[in-house]
């Protein structure tokens, strides 16, 4: 894809709670990205509430300020900041 550089673009993910629990207090977080060339402008989505088995659409906006292939990993913490799955490098990426 390409992105027209200095404009905002969005990206998204559709995922499914797969789980037993209640998704509730959630947020996806961005916890690494290409530094000022390729950034979320927030790096913080708060998730709603997710019940098992509903699928969700989680949408972030990025800027883009120089050509190049970039990317950004998201990860899912709880309402009181854990990491969920933190043994695992499981996650959301974004190129």
């Amino acid at each position: 894809m390409s992105i027209p550089l200095n404009k905002k673009f969005k990206k998204s993910w559709t995922i499914k709670n797969n789980g037993n629990v209640i998704w509730k207090g959630r947020t996806l977080r961005c916890v690494e990205y290409a530094g000022d060339c390729f950034y979320p402008v927030k790096d913080t989505i708060k998730i709603p509430t997710t019940l098992p088995g509903q699928i969700i659409t989680l949408t972030v906006e990025y800027n883009v300020t120089q050509l190049g292939n970039y990317r950004s990993k998201w990860k899912m913490y709880d309402k009181d900041n854990n990491l969920i799955y933190p043994q695992k490098s499981i996650g959301l990426c974004s190129m």
